[in-house]
Order: structure tokens, then C-alpha cells, then sequence
């Protein structure tokens, strides 16, 4: 095991400086689930038009139209115009999933006659994750909405409201479930069969594969963070580890004091500073 103190401290001291240390770090989260196929941070803007897969396996997304803005949830984000703007990721065996989950960060303050999607892949074949949409401004209209074969599950309210909502989308083999802010929503949609393979590519911010007329060229018309799909459908507590991930741990004011009382343990030399680096990394300031 890694030394956390300097050779030589007494054992006394160094216990307590560890209790003093460990109570600077939140309560830890549930642990972040595996199986991740695609992860776009959006932390920078993309570098000639491409922006990088975090997972490493070269599901690179490339930008049509959207702009990258600093403001995300987490970092920078993707903001889709209403018409016209996308990401493209070409098609690749990764991406033909029989079960998984589908999960993005997103903030819109539009509620309109035609569904605006978030990320799919042939959704009457395939998959989907967007928000609904109602030519009469029914119930349906501004909810999140996700689709397996053109099997559709629904969020329990609008969530088009200007601010971020996370929405994750799992599938089994047996069932569609949707999660909104980390919430198991109440509908759920019983169907038994495997995602159907396709050629085509994944988009994100517009439905491209098979739109229906009203749907033609139409963007997200909001901004878009932390986009993932996994291999599998999550847990409810694995869906609350993807939400956490990106919640800020303190406040800005929290923060700051807990630094302060870092690095006086750092500059006193009672503490390493590769300790120091690790226990400052884990705070996440409050937007």
C-alpha cells in the first residue's frame, strides 16, 4: 500500500490526520458501473471537427452545426440549434447493442409539436432517447422519451424548463425503463426481445435515420453534456452512480476552506503531496 504520510510520523498523529483528511472527501458514491461503449465529456471543443470518445474505442463523434459552449453541466457542453445541427458517430459494432442503457445530461426550454431527439440509431428499428412531442399539446408533449423498436417508454412530467435534467434509458432484454434525474419513472414497457441491429449511424441532437415529416432537419434546441451508453442496463443504483458523477461533491465556500486545511497539512510536511493532489482532485465546485 502507497505511504499517505511522511516516513517517521508518530502512528498517533498520522491516524488522526487521516481521520482529519477523510472528512474532507464526501460520502463515496456507489461505484461507476462498467460496460461503458461511449462517452462524450464535452469538456473542450472539438479539434477539426472531432470530438474524441472517451472510452477508447474510437466512436468519435464529428459536429454539424452545433456549438461548443463552456457552460455545460460538467465542464463545456454542446448546444443544438433548432434546425440543422447534429453529431454524427459512424456506425460500428460497438454501438449495435442487444440490451443497454442510454444516459445524457440535458437542458431545453422548448416544448413543441414535433419529438427533438438527444441521441438515435434507427428508432423504429433501434434505439432512441429524446424528448416527446404533441400536435395538441397533450400530456405527452415536453416529457423524455425513450425507444426500443419502436416500443416507447414515457417520463412522468415536462422536462422542457431551462434547466438540466438527466435522463438514462435501460433496456433488458424484457423491459423499458426511464430514469429522469436519477428517478425511476412509473411507466414501464414490457417487451421481450434483443435491439435490432443497423447500418446506420448514431446521431446526436437530431433524428436523421428515419424521421417522420415533421421531424425533417429539426435539432435538440438545447445544450447536451455527458453523453453515455453502456453494454447493459443499469441497476437503480448504478443509474444513480452515472447521475452523481457529475454533482458537485461542496460548495464553492466548502471548498475553498477544505483546500486551505490541505495545504496547511502539506506545507507543515505532514502529508504527501501526491495525497494532497488526489484529495483536491475529488472536489467538484458547485456551478
Amino acid at each position: 500500500m502507497k505511504a499517505l504520510f511522511p516516513a517517521g510520523l508518530n502512528g498517533r498523529v498520522a491516524a488522526v490526520l487521516l481521520l482529519a483528511c477523510a472528512a474532507v472527501s464526501s460520502t463515496p458514491a456507489a461505484e461507476f458501473p462498467q460496460g461503458l461503449m461511449l462517452h462524450f465529456n464535452f469538456d473542450e471543443a472539438a479539434s477539426a471537427g472531432v470530438i474524441p470518445d472517451r472510452t477508447g474505442r474510437g466512436n468519435n463523434g464529428r459536429v454539424t452545426g452545433a456549438a461548443w459552449t463552456s457552460a455545460g453541466k460538467r465542464g463545456g457542453a454542446y448546444e443544438f440549434a433548432s434546425t440543422n445541427s447534429c453529431l454524427h458517430v459512424t456506425n460500428a459494432p460497438s454501438l449495435n447493442l442487444k440490451k443497454a442503457t442510454f444516459a445524457a445530461w440535458f437542458k431545453t426550454s422548448k416544448s413543441e409539436a414535433g419529438g427533438r431527439s438527444i441521441l438515435g440509431k434507427m428508432p423504429d428499428r433501434g434505439y432512441a432517447l429524446g424528448i416527446a412531442g404533441d400536435s395538441t399539446n397533450g400530456p405527452s408533449a415536453g416529457r423524455v422519451r425513450f425507444a426500443v423498436n419502436d416500443h416507447v417508454c414515457l417520463g412522468d412530467s415536462n422536462v422542457t424548463d431551462g434547466a438540466w435534467h438527466h435522463a438514462a434509458g435501460a433496456y433488458d432484454g424484457e423491459s423499458l425503463k426511464l430514469y429522469v434525474d436519477g428517478q425511476l419513472q412509473k411507466q414501464v414497457v414490457l417487451w421481450r426481445g434483443e435491439i435490432a441491429a443497423g447500418d446506420s449511424n448514431l446521431t446526436i441532437g437530431m433524428n436523421e435515420s428515419c424521421p417522420v415529416p415533421q421531424e425533417n432537419g429539426r435539432s435538440f434546441d438545447g445544450a447536451i453534456d455527458e453523453l453515455m451508453i453502456f453494454d447493459h442496463a443499469l441497476s437503480d443504483a448504478e443509474v444513480g452512480a452515472v447521475v452523481a458523477f457529475v454533482k458537485p461533491k461542496f460548495t464553492k465556500d466548502q471548498t475553498a476552506r477544505r483546500r486551505a486545511e490541505l495545504k496547511e497539512l502539506l506545507d507543515r510536511g505532514l502529508i504527501l503531496q501526491d495525497f494532497y493532489d488526489r484529495k483536491v482532485k475529488e472536489y467538484e465546485v458547485s456551478p
